[in-house]
């Protein structure tokens, strides 16, 4: 063979292997082609995925402030309405501290007045007696007739009476000038009198508008 034909064949051989590579490196790079978008595909998808999750952790987020924030205010509303009623409680034991002050008052004015007036057994039976207490009470009162000193006072309606012992107040020598109050009928008021009116009792006679005012709340009643 001839020069010339072991020139065509190395050149054939050439274009052949060239043919091949450009083959081979076509379908390498098709490969890598194909494997990029895919690998493109994946991170789209975990973006999409990654957003979500980080949308719904805002939601999340938000929802939990908004339930802190409602807490907060309904605290800072239950407080005030603490505080409201607070200042009204303390309003209204101010006024009933005024009022009871007051009262005392009155009661030691009256104490004043009586002490005054019931130096002697004529001024105890001032104090007791007379037709202006059965006037405006229903309580007659009537001196003891063995008893010095002593009231027999009765309700007729009731039937209720008991007896005042104002000797201590007549008595100078005497240790207190205490009164004494001794039931001696409950008529129909036994239900209704408290306990201690049904017991014997001794007692300053500065109280003594206090025992009347819980007898006469008793017979009111009755």
């Amino acid at each position: 063979r001839g020069e010339s034909s072991v020139l065509r064949d190395l050149l054939d051989q050439y274009n052949e292997m060239k043919m091949k590579y450009q083959e081979l490196k076509s379908s390498r790079m098709s490969h890598v082609q194909s494997m990029l978008e895919e690998q493109s595909k994946n991170i789209l998808k975990q973006q999409e995925a990654s957003d979500k999750l980080v949308k719904h952790w805002k939601q999340e987020a938000y929802k939990q402030a908004d339930m802190v924030n409602l807490a907060v205010e309904e605290a800072v509303k239950e407080a005030h309405d603490k505080l409201v009623y607070l200042g009204n409680k303390r309003n209204g034991l101010e006024r009933e501290c005024g009022e009871l002050r007051d009262e005392v008052r009155r009661l030691a004015e009256e104490n004043e007045q009586l002490r005054g007036g019931a130096g002697s057994s004529a001024g105890a039976a001032a104090t007791f007696g007379g037709p202006l207490l059965s006037l405006l009470t229903g309580l007659d009162v009537l001196e003891h007739s063995n008893k010095a000193e002593t009231y027999r006072i009765s309700h007729a309606r009731t039937g209720f009476s008991f007896e005042l012992d104002c000797s201590n107040l007549a008595n100078e020598a005497a240790e207190s000038s205490d009164i004494g109050y001794v039931p001696v009928s409950f008529g129909t008021l036994d239900s209704k009198l408290p306990e201690y009116l049904k017991e014997e009792i001794y007692f300053d006679r500065s109280q003594v508008p206090i025992l009347l005012e819980k007898i006469l709340a008793t017979v009111k009643v009755s």
